[in-house]
């Protein structure tokens, strides 16, 4: 853990200090920030604060935990999430997923621009299906049925008809 480990800057002192306002309510009850241990290091970490009445006055009540190891997974997803963006951009890649309990396919930005899609980042089915073009609606709707039935993969190369009027195969 870090107990006895801190030495905070003033700054963060000063942010400790806002926080516990208005008579001893939370205005920001959490606050991550780096930190600087007694050895000079620094690490990312979170402070919880609460207030408590102790022996009869308004007393704070802290907790700081270590998470240096999530901002660095945390930084490394942003980064691997922008090289994914990118990569789908120079191959016009689309990435969608339907969450079949909820019937919602959700898809990239990427795959909105592509498709003029709109604004929203998610479809029932049936919207999806009306974009389809007719003469592929049925054999997309028994290769997506099989997929489900027989627990294969789903594969099927089909048209879509833009807002615009224009054709674009998937």
């Amino acid at each position: 853990g870090l107990e006895g480990e801190i030495r905070a800057a003033p700054l963060q002192m000063a942010q400790v200090a806002a926080a516990v306002a208005n008579d001893g309510r939370l205005m920001k009850p959490r606050l991550t920030d780096r930190i600087v241990r007694k050895d000079g290091r620094e690490c990312w970490a979170e402070m919880s604060l609460s207030t408590i009445v102790y022996r009869g006055k308004l007393a704070g009540l802290g907790t700081v935990f270590d998470v240096t190891e999530r901002k660095q997974h945390e930084h490394a997803l942003r980064a691997s999430e922008e090289r994914l963006l990118l990569a789908q951009q120079a191959g016009d890649i689309i990435v969608w997923d339907w969450d079949i309990l909820t019937d919602r396919l959700t898809y990239s930005g990427h795959a909105r621009e592509l498709l003029q899609l709109g604004d929203a980042d998610s479809a029932s089915l049936r919207e999806f299906f009306s974009l389809v073009h007719p003469q592929d609606l049925p054999r997309l709707q028994n290769a997506l049925k099989a997929a489900i039935d027989e627990d294969r993969d789903y594969f099927v190369e089909h048209r879509l008809v833009l807002s615009n009027g224009q054709t674009r195969w998937l």
